[in-house]
């Protein structure tokens, strides 16, 4: 019997896109449409911003009446029933290098895809 020699070829890494190889090992992007994370878990999210320029940024989900905010926070929102004060439901980028701030709201543009974060380095 008589077979013919494979010719798939195997694509190497360099082969692919660009935009492949960079979210290798990322997950896909996740319309907000579709599905939300969950609230408070930091992911990479997506969003055009009020130049039109789009920003990829480490960012969270809040859910409304999820995450207790400061009581003299500047956009904490009280809820009478609790007694309790709550960041309002929204995207926040996460600042690591601010003293005063871990987060600020994303304004400039609505977030519209997001994905969960790779993990770090062992060697970090």
């Amino acid at each position: 019997m008589t077979t013919k020699a494979d010719n798939t070829h195997n694509p190497t890494p360099a082969d692919q896109p660009l935009a492949l190889r960079l979210s290798e090992g990322l997950g896909a992007w996740v319309p907000v449409a579709e599905r939300l994370p969950d609230s408070g878990k930091t992911v990479l999210a997506c969003y055009r911003n009020g130049a039109g320029r789009v920003r990829r940024i480490r960012a969270v989900w809040v859910a409304a009446k999820t995450c207790e905010a400061n009581p003299e926070s500047e956009i904490g929102e009280y809820d009478e029933a609790s007694d309790t004060y709550y960041d309002p439901e929204g995207w926040y980028e996460k600042i690591d290098n601010w003293d005063d701030y871990t987060a600020v709201v994303v304004y400039q543009g609505t977030v519209t895809h997001w994905m969960p974060l790779p993990p770090a380095p062992e060697s970090a």
